[in-house]
């Protein structure tokens, strides 16, 4: 599937997930919850752009990560075809806050539980839950 071309960071800390609500007039996936990342910028590897993403969206300078996996999903609205480059944030500096609040009209941290009921892309939420998993988090 060709499509804008994305990278997210799932940062966890302790067994909760940090993750942003899209402003309900954002024109692709409003109001849902989301990871924090974005579009790739021309001439930008995805690993660049999880970077900058995570510093521009939760204020956080990213240190290390690894790649979880690639998420395809076509927003319903516009009918615009994601192909979502997926990382695993194993350590960063600073404490996160919305420092994009004209993209997103909060953040917070949660747990495996209640991210099973917010609203959120299907895809996406699978592989937080994953990630949240215990068998899967005593892993990582």
């Amino acid at each position: 599937m060709l499509g804008k071309v994305t990278s997210s960071g799932i940062i966890i800390e302790g067994a909760r997930v940090l993750l942003v609500k899209r402003l309900p007039t954002r024109k692709v996936w409003p109001s849902i919850w989301d990871v924090p990342g974005g579009t790739l910028e021309p001439s930008e590897t995805v690993e660049q752009a999880l970077t900058r993403e995570l510093s521009e969206e939760v204020g956080v300078k990213v240190q290390s990560f690894e790649y979880l996996d690639t998420v395809n999903e076509r927003e319903p609205v516009s009918g615009t075809d994601y192909v979502n480059f997926m990382f695993m944030v194993t350590s960063w500096e600073g404490s996160p806050y919305n420092a994009a609040p004209f993209e997103h009209e909060k953040l917070g941290w949660f747990s495996l539980r209640e991210v099973l009921e917010l609203p959120m892309v299907a895809s996406i939420r699978q592989l937080v839950a994953q990630v949240l998993s215990p068998k899967t988090y005593r892993r990582l």
